[in-house]
C-alpha cells in the first residue's frame, strides 16, 4: 500500500506493516511512542499506541492521496522530533482533546 511504502522510507520508524488500512509501525520504546501519540495529536493526526512500542494508524476508508501524503509528512516530522536527544513532550492527551469531564 502507498501508506506502508511511505512509512518504510521514514528513517526514524521501524517495522512498518499493514493489512489493508490497518497499519502499524514501531518506535524505539514506549516513552518515545507516547510522546509521538501526543505530538501527532497536536498536529491533527490521531494515532493509537499499541503493545510495547508500536503505533497504530487506521485511516478512513475514503482517504485520498493528498491526505495520505499529509499524514506521512506529519508522521515523518513528529517521529524525527520525538527521537531527537533531549526532546520531552509536554502535556497529556486529554490536554488536547475532550476525554470526558470525570477524567483526570
Amino acid at each position: 500500500s502507498k501508506i506502508v511504502s511511505g512509512l518504510r522510507k521514514i528513517d526514524s520508524i521501524d517495522n512498518a506493516r499493514g493489512r489493508g488500512l490497518m497499519i502499524g509501525f514501531d518506535l524505539p520504546d514506549s516513552h518515545v511512542r507516547d510522546m509521538f501519540v501526543i505530538e501527532s495529536l497536536k498536529k491533527g493526526l490521531i494515532v493509537l499506541g499499541a503493545g510495547d512500542k508500536s503505533v497504530r494508524v487506521i485511516p478512513p476508508y475514503i482517504i485520498d492521496s493528498r491526505e495520505i501524503d499529509e499524514g506521512l509528512r506529519v508522521i515523518s516530522e513528529v517521529s524525527a522530533k520525538v527521537i531527537s536527544r533531549g526532546f520531552e513532550s509536554h502535556g497529556k492527551i486529554c490536554d488536547f482533546m475532550d476525554c470526558g469531564a470525570g477524567h483526570t
